[in-house]
């Protein structure tokens, strides 16, 4: 159940690492 949960906490994490790169790509254009 655990492994669970820190998979979710490390998807969250990761989706948001690339919502911010996304949005500093679209700036830097």
């Amino acid at each position: 159940m655990s492994g669970i949960k820190y998979y979710m906490t490390l998807q969250l994490l990761l989706n948001t690492v690339i919502f911010i790169a996304v949005q500093a790509l679209c700036r830097h254009s």
